[in-house]
């Protein structure tokens, strides 16, 4: 239950424009009593003109909902940037790169916790109506490429596999995902690299 003066201090530099403020007290959760908290909430309702005050946990989730509600009666309305059942502005093969890095940052993220990308060269559809996805993975050293790989081709052949099936979601159609691992040293502190593998635009 404490208001820092750090606290204090940017209350008192925003003003009147404090009218339009959500005050949003975390960590409600360690009060068993509640009750013990409304002198508190309401010693700062009477010093500050919070447009409103939100007692809550991030941690269970108490009263979440309240804070987005008044979030949203704070917004302004606007016309749709977007058309109706439109989600993303990325393209296909930025949106298969992503799922294919996701699956290798999840199953090498203590190995290879950052300097690896997936650059997707292009994606056609075969004669047997499956879309063939072609990958490359760019790693920065020779090491983990290694690691990449794995036994026997196992943990690529897995990171094939949990790709593959979130790209057949994706597409809605049979996937066929054709993986390459390949060392580009030192590709992340790179200028031009970045904005080849797309970061420059994020």
């Amino acid at each position: 239950n404490r208001f820092t003066w750090e606290d204090r201090r940017l209350a008192e530099m925003l003003g009147q424009r404090l009218t339009r403020t959500l005050l949003v007290v975390n960590k409600v959760d360690i009060f068993r009593d509640k009750t013990k908290l409304l002198p508190f909430l309401e010693s700062l309702s009477r010093e500050f003109p919070f447009k409103a005050l939100i007692p809550l946990s991030a941690l269970t989730g108490e009263n979440l909902g309240d804070l987005v509600d008044e979030i949203f009666r704070e917004l302004p309305q606007g016309e749709a940037i977007y058309p109706q059942g439109v989600y993303t502005d990325r393209d296909i093969q930025f949106r298969a790169a992503e799922i294919i890095r996701e699956k290798l940052t999840e199953a090498l993220h203590q190995e290879i916790p950052y300097g690896l990308t997936v650059e997707v060269e292009h994606i056609e559809e075969n004669e047997k109506g499956q879309v063939v996805v072609h990958a490359l993975i760019w790693l920065e050293r020779d090491s983990q490429k290694a690691i990449a790989i794995g036994k026997q081709g196992q943990v690529l052949k897995e990171i094939g596999k949990s790709s593959r099936r979130e790209l057949r979601t994706l597409m809605k159609k049979r996937v066929h995902l054709e993986l390459w691992v390949k060392v580009r040293r030192h590709w992340a502190d790179s200028e031009r690299e970045l904005k080849r593998f797309g970061f420059d635009s994020l």
